[in-house]
């Protein structure tokens, strides 16, 4: 659960407030944040650390960043001021990080009329880029970083500050996500301060992939036209601080601080959550949220706001909201108007819950109040080391000497009956809870844990109860020091509790049980369970124990479908549970091609079934609510492919799973069917890669129908070729966002090239620009894009790109 920093006395003793931090920024290398937060886990296999590589305070670092900073590795930045162009920072990434030491890491940028652009694209797993602060103005050509993830992936910006803000008339922002942002992207722990533009431009409501955005943690102080433009579905902004004192530099073409408005919502996304955020808004700025036009048919809440306010206006509703966004909770003082939507709830006036002025920014581990390190610079200011593991030194917030807990029969374990110790803390602000309160964890170094003892050396079924208002989340229940990672996956809200189970192993005698985080928080954790386990003979499950999603069959029925807790078992090709499936040649799919169940790898507590009449192969899977899976190998030509689905749904409500082919991820629904022996279809058409891959369909917490089998089929180009495109390679010039001024292009490859009709936006149909036809001749496209996207599928390699303007070009290979 994220929560004010301020609400934490523990923490205050690392953190300064924003006053101080304008401060601290301004001593040489000290001025980088200097706790890593910390998101998904990291798949990084190598560790680089450039001070062994020769880099040195001074030095310009892009020659590094281009050596070092790519697939599979995380690179360590030693303390020290660097030179940069952005010319090392970008690229397509995956499964990677470049982390700054927290003893304080600056990029110093090039003078003001120099550009700097990166662009950094995650398209596998996690990549990450934390503890770094960006120094000096930026100038009126624009100059931002421009991240993103495909589908599936993480890009994670933590702990990166802006502090410099532009100079005047500029049309600099400080964070933008492009059109082509389809995964998630999470910014926590950041500062922006004086921009012309948009600090923090993750809308896109023109065209794009609608990848999720969540702003964590993060203030924006005195930036023109919207300090945030918001807001692709399911994204979240939650505990940042907005501040409107002074007025911001003009952005190109516009009067300063005219529109300094701090959430601008011109993006019709569906599902998004602002909550638990600080305004003071002063006479300079304009309104805290902005429903734009562009943005209407969103939905969405706002919640537990506290704000002060000296305008005339808190909210600007350009259409009619109520029954798309609620809002509640929401605290409004100050002299000016105190005016909610139609719908909206909340306190004014000394009613009002003031805002929280003095938000934390983290600093330096050696900056002002905070603790000291090793000498390597590795371990952050929350006890935390740079990579996420953690430093046992800390201290407990229970001072108490609990009891130990004999674990003879069925046990609950409270919070209060333990040791709740690191950076975790004992609260009760989210109803639900059964005891005293719950445990809120940090990303790392925080835990509960209990004195136990067992008669002999035993294993014991775990239930975890807990809450977790999104996302997922692992820790760790740690048994007499041996590990067993736990995941907790999202209940809906902080106040919906469910649980998750384990099995651990207990020594004879007395020991200590723990539940820990480990680099990925956890769920606010309520009480767990602690009972013998049924029984340790392979494949035997106790006759009342749910499934690890809580879930019955998907055929309505109960307990003839429970599986065992915990792990992942797959299912081979002959039926058989708990082992890895048999090898199986991938198909070639040059014509309809049918996959069944028994061609397949199946796992995750999904099981191959035959209950049902009515299928066509061996049997059919049998979902569980989440984490189920049936996957194929096949092998194509490359370009689009039809999938048809045969399922049955004895009830509704629909349902919706996950389906992956090659790099292609959609979402799938089956609707009921009315009976389990009534067999229907659903289809969709997904683009797969050339040469072999996979395709897997999987449950992602809403179960899914019976599966019988998926039929696969190139899709008819109308000239005898298959495929949305046969051409393996794509690339776009994207102009998106600067309305402003046009970009020339011509790009050469030496294969062939053909318009992705699909993936080509105009934006505005007035501009000459973007409606003339571009051309393609001899393996090269000559054309010209100004807010908009050009796109183009290509064979063979790239020749030469020439580009003239303001535009990015992608490049997506395979």
């Amino acid at each position: 659960m994220a929560k004010r920093q301020s609400d934490d006395p523990a923490a205050k003793d690392n953190h300064t407030n924003r006053r101080t931090f304008m401060k601290t920024v301004g001593v040489a290398a000290a001025a980088a944040v200097g706790s890593t937060a910390v998101g998904s886990t990291l798949a990084a296999e190598n560790t680089v650390d450039l001070a062994n590589e020769g880099l040195q305070n001074g030095d310009l670092i892009d020659p590094y960043l281009e050596d070092h900073f790519d697939d599979g590795n995380k690179v360590l930045i030693p303390a020290g001021e660097y030179d940069y162009t952005g010319d090392g920072l970008g690229g397509e990434k995956a499964n990677c990080a470049l982390i700054g030491s927290a003893d304080g890491v600056v990029f110093n940028r090039p003078d003001p009329e120099e550009t700097v652009r990166p662009s950094i694209q995650a398209t596998d797993g996690t990549v990450r880029v934390a503890n770094i602060t960006v120094r000096g103005e930026r100038g009126v050509e624009q100059s931002r970083w421009r991240v993103g993830a495909e589908e599936g992936a993480t890009m994670e910006v933590f702990n990166v500050n802006v502090p410099d803000g532009t100079v005047d008339g500029s049309d600099s922002t400080g964070i933008y996500a492009g059109s082509d942002h389809a995964g998630t992207l999470h910014v926590k722990g950041c500062y922006f301060e004086g921009l012309g533009n948009v600090a923090l431009y993750v809308s896109d409501p023109y065209t794009g992939e609608d990848g999720q955005v969540i702003v964590e943690d993060c203030v924006f102080r005195n930036s023109n036209s919207s300090m945030i433009r918001f807001a692709p579905s399911e994204s979240i902004i939650r505990g940042c601080y907005f501040e409107a004192t002074e007025t911001a530099p003009s952005e190109e073409g516009y009067g300063g601080g005219d529109s300094l408005r701090a959430i601008k919502i011109d993006d019709a996304g569906d599902d998004v959550v602002i909550e638990d955020c600080d305004f003071y808004w002063g006479e300079t700025g304009g309104v805290c949220v902005d429903f734009h036009e562009r943005g209407e048919g969103g939905s969405g809440v706002v919640r537990d706001l506290r704000i002060y306010n000296e305008n005339s206006d808190v909210f600007d509703t350009e259409w009619d909201v109520e029954g798309n966004w609620s809002g509640e909770n929401i605290d409004i003082s100050g002299p000016g108007s105190t005016d909610l939507p139609s719908g909206f709830s909340g306190a004014t006036g000394g009613d009002a819950e003031s805002p929280n002025t003095d938000y934390a920014i983290w600093t330096p581990v050696n900056g002002d109040g905070s603790t000291s390190t090793d000498g390597s610079g590795s371990t952050s200011s929350d006890g935390s080391t740079t990579d996420g593991s953690t430093d046992d030194s800390d201290t407990s917030t229970d001072s108490s000497d609990p009891s130990t807990v004999p674990l003879e029969s069925s046990t609950t374990l409270l919070p209060r009956d333990g040791t709740v110790g690191g950076s975790a803390n004992l609260e009760s602000d989210w109803d639900g809870y059964s005891g005293d309160g719950f445990v809120n964890f940090p990303d790392s170094n925080g835990y509960v844990e209990w004195p136990v003892s067992a008669d002999g050396e035993t294993e014991y079924d775990l239930t975890l109860r807990y809450a977790l208002g999104y996302g997922e989340r692992t820790g760790a229940v740690i048994a007499d020091g041996s590990s067993t990672p736990v995941t907790a996956s999202a209940t809906g809200a902080w106040t919906t509790w469910e649980t998750v189970e384990t099995t651990v192993t207990v020594p004879d005698g007395e020991s200590t049980l723990r539940v820990a985080a480990t680099g990925e928080d956890f769920g606010n954790l309520d009480a767990v369970q602690v009972e013998p386990a049924a029984s340790t003979s392979e494949g035997s499950t106790s006759g009342d124990t749910a499934d690890s999603g809580g879930d019955s069959t998907s055929d309505g029925t109960s307990g003839d479908d429970t599986s065992d807790s915990g792990e992942d078992s797959t299912t081979d090709t002959t039926g058989d549970s708990g082992g890895d499936s048999t090898e199986t040649d991938a198909p070639s799919v040059n014509e309809t091609t049918t996959l069944y169940p028994t061609d397949a790898m199946i796992g995750g507590d999904a099981e191959l079934q035959t209950e049902h009449d009515g299928y066509s192969g061996d049997g059919f899977v049998n979902y569980p609510v989440d984490g189920g899976y049936v996957q194929w190998p096949v092998a194509t030509t490359g370009g689009e492919y039809d999938v048809t689905i045969r399922y049955a749904l004895g009830h509704g409500p629909s349902r919706t799973a996950r389906i992956k082919a090659g790099n292609d991820v959609e979402e799938v629904t089956t609707e009921s069917t009315e009976s389990w022996t009534a067999w229907d279809t659903v289809s969709l058409t997904m683009t797969l890669p050339e040469g072999e891959s996979s395709l897997r369909i999987e449950s992602t917490g809403e179960d899914f129908g019976n599966l019988d089998r998926v039929e696969i089929t190139p899709v008819s180009s109308g000239d005898g070729s298959t495929g949305g495109s046969t051409l393996p390679n794509r690339f776009e010039i994207d102009g998106t966002g600067d309305a402003e001024e046009s970009a020339a292009y011509a790009v050469t490859v030496s294969g062939d090239i053909t318009l992705d009709e699909q993936r080509t936006e105009v934006v505005d149909t007035n501009l000459a620009v973007d409606l003339q036809d571009d051309v393609i001749e001899d393996g090269t496209v000559t054309g010209q894009v100004r807010n908009g996207v050009d796109a183009y599928y290509y064979s063979g390699n790239l020749q030469s790109i020439d580009l003239e303007g303001d535009a990015d070009i992608n490049i997506f290979h395979g």
